[in-house]
C-alpha cells in the first residue's frame, strides 16, 4: 500500500492535468517542475473557501509572461463569457503592470450580464497596466453610464499619463459626479497645473460636491496659498457641504493662522450642525495651546447660539452644543475656570444654565441648583 501511495502522488506531478488542487505548496510544486497546465487547475477552484488560492495561483502565473499556457489559462480564469468574470483571480493580479491581462478582464466591461462592473473598473485600475488605464480611459470621457465613468475616472488615479485627461474632465464634463471625481483623482499631484486648475475648480464650480472636492485636493498639498482658500471656504461657501469638507480638511492643524480660521467660525453663526460638530472636533484634535483655550473661551458664545431651548432640546442634545464635554476632553485640567469664566458671563437661556450648572458640579466638587426648565421631562427632586 505504501508503494501504491508513492505511484499515485508521483502521478499527480507527471501524469495528465489534476483535477483538484489543495493548496499553494502545489501551485508551486507544480510551477519549479514547469507544469504549466497543471498550474493552471488552481485557477478553476470553485467556491470562496478557494478564492485565495485562485488568486495566488494568478500572481505565480504571473510571473512568467514568456509562457503561453499560462498567460492563456489566467486570461480564461479573469473573464469568459460563459463564467462572467473571478474578482479573486483578478484580486491576485494587482500591480502586475500585465497589459495582456488588463485587457483580458475589459473585455468584462462590454458585458451588460456582469452585475457590479464598476467593481471590474476598479479591478482594472489595481493591475496598474497602462493599456488598462487606456480602457478606463474611454469609458471616463464617454457618454456613458455616469456611475461607471465616475468609477472609471477615480479608477485612473495612479495614472501619471492620465492628468492631462482629468484636468481636462474636472474643468468643463458637464457631469458633477465625474468633475468630482477627476477632483478627488486629482489628490496629491502638486505641479502647477494641477495647482491652479483645482484651486480655481475649488471657487468657481457650480457644484457644491465638485468644490469641495476640488478643495480637499489642494488643501492636501499644505502649500501656504491653500490655507487662505480653505478659511474662505468654511467662512463663506453657500453649501454646507464645501464648509464641513473645509473644517475636516484641517482637523488637528496646529498652525496659528488656520486655528485662528476655526475659531472665527465656531464663534460665527452657522446653521449646519454637522458644520458645528466638525469645528469642535477640528478644535479638539489639535495639540495647539491655542486651539483649547478657543474651545474654553467659546463656552458662553457658542451655549448664547445653540442651547436655546428651542424643541425642548438639551445640549447634549443641540448639534455643536455639548461644548464643555470637548473643552474638558481636550484640556481638562482648565475645565474648573472655563466654567466658572462662563458662569459668569449672562444672557443664557434656562437650558444653557443647566448645562452649566451641572459641569460646574462635576468640575468644582460643590453642588449648585441645576435649574429645571419648562419641557424638560422631569423637575428635579419630583417623580
Amino acid at each position: 500500500m505504501r508503494v501504491l501511495a508513492s505511484f499515485v502522488g508521483l502521478a499527480l506531478f507527471t501524469a495528465c492535468e489534476p483535477r483538484y488542487v489543495e493548496n499553494s505548496a502545489d501551485i508551486d510544486t507544480y510551477l519549479v517542475r514547469g507544469h504549466f497546465s497543471s498550474a493552471c487547475v488552481g485557477l478553476k477552484m470553485r467556491g470562496d473557501d478557494m478564492a485565495e488560492l485562485r488568486g495566488y495561483t494568478a500572481l505565480k502565473l504571473a510571473e512568467f509572461p514568456d509562457e503561453e499556457d499560462a498567460n492563456a489559462c489566467v486570461c480564461e480564469a479573469l473573464y469568459s463569457a460563459e463564467r462572467g468574470w473571478d474578482p479573486a483571480v483578478a484580486d491576485g493580479l494587482n500591480g502586475t503592470k500585465r497589459d495582456d491581462f488588463a485587457t483580458c478582464l475589459a473585455a468584462a466591461l462590454k458585458d451588460e450580464s456582469v452585475l457590479e462592473r464598476h467593481k471590474v473598473v476598479y479591478a482594472i485600475g489595481a493591475i496598474a497596466a497602462p493599456k488598462g488605464y487606456d480602457h478606463l480611459a474611454e469609458i471616463a470621457q464617454g457618454t456613458g453610464d455616469v456611475g461607471m465613468r465616475e468609477a472609471s475616472v477615480l479608477a485612473l488615479r495612479p495614472s501619471e499619463a492620465h492628468i492631462p485627461l482629468l484636468l481636462e474632465l474636472l474643468k468643463s464634463d458637464p457631469e458633477a459626479k465625474v468633475r468630482a471625481a477627476a477632483a478627488k483623482s486629482l489628490i496629491g499631484r502638486d505641479s502647477e497645473a494641477v495647482i491652479e486648475t483645482v484651486a480655481k475648480v475649488a471657487v468657481e464650480d457650480a457644484e457644491g460636491e465638485v468644490r469641495a472636492q476640488a478643495l480637499n485636493a489642494v488643501v492636501k498639498l499644505r502649500l501656504p496659498q491653500t490655507n487662505k482658500m480653505v478659511c474662505t471656504a468654511m467662512m463663506d461657501d453657500p453649501d454646507s457641504v464645501v464648509r464641513l469638507n473645509a473644517v475636516k480638511a484641517i482637523r488637528g492643524t496646529k498652525k496659528p493662522d488656520l486655528v485662528k480660521c476655526l475659531e472665527q467660525r465656531l464663534l460665527t453663526k452657522e446653521e449646519d450642525g454637522q458644520v458645528r460638530e466638525a469645528t469642535i472636533k477640528a478644535l479638539g484634535a489639535s495639540p495647539s495651546d491655542d486651539a483649547a483655550l478657543v474651545l474654553c473661551n467659546a463656552i458662553g458664545p457658542v451655549l448664547r447660539m445653540y442651547v436655546t431651548g428651542e424643541g425642548n432640546q438639551v445640549a447634549q442634545e443641540v448639534m455643536g452644543g455639548d461644548i464643555i464635554k470637548a473643552q474638558n476632553d481636550r484640556d481638562w485640567e482648565r475645565s474648573y475656570d472655563c466654567v466658572v469664566k462662563a458662569r459668569r458671563q449672562g444672557g443664557f437661556s434656562c437650558y444653557s444654565r443647566n448645562y452649566i450648572n451641572w459641569w460646574y458640579n462635576q468640575v468644582s466638587g460643590e453642588s449648585v441648583k441645576v435649574p429645571w426648565c419648562e419641557g424638560m421631562p422631569n423637575e428635579p427632586d419630583k417623580p
